[in-house]
Parts: structure tokens; sequence; C-alpha cells
């Protein structure tokens, strides 16, 4: 199971852009003085995220019924550093 975050990449974007009208940020490593985003993961594109792994330990993965995704033995990532980088 993946978070598609490449999906929500351009509203993500806007709301980068607006809040930092609106709350007045100062330049930083996400948007520049100028209003244009210069973080190198939004500039390159974001990748989906997997939310699940193959693990012994863990929570798993809550089945009703039919296991239509494949989703029987895996279990949920339950911490993602500052970076999105998945701890498991």
């Amino acid at each position: 199971m993946y978070l598609k975050l490449d999906v929500i990449q351009p509203r993500t974007e806007e709301w980068i852009k607006r809040s930092s009208k609106v709350g007045k940020w100062s330049p930083n490593a996400v948007i520049s003085q100028e209003g244009e985003i210069v973080d190198a993961r939004l500039k390159s594109g974001l990748l989906p995220t997997p939310l699940t792994r193959d693990l012994s330990w863990g929570v798993p993965v809550p089945i009703e019924g039919e296991d239509e995704h494949g989703m029987r033995g895996k279990v949920l990532c339950t911490f993602q550093n500052k970076y999105s980088f998945p701890c498991c």
C-alpha cells in the first residue's frame, strides 16, 4: 500500500505557495522570497511512499473479508521521519 505523494504534489505546492503568503513565511528551504518552490524533493517530483512492509513484526494490516489487494501478512509502517523515509 502506498501513499501517492505524486498525485497530491500539485495541491501540496499550491498549499505551500498560498500558506507562505498568508502566513508571511520567511524564505526557507522550501520556498524562496519570490514564491518559487526550491525544495529538491518537490522540484524533482514526489514519489509514492510505501505504508506497508513484509515484516514479521509490526501492526498487522486489518483485513475484512476477501484479501483483494494482497495485504495478508503485511504490517503497517507506523513511523516516518521528517524526510518521509520509512523507518521499517
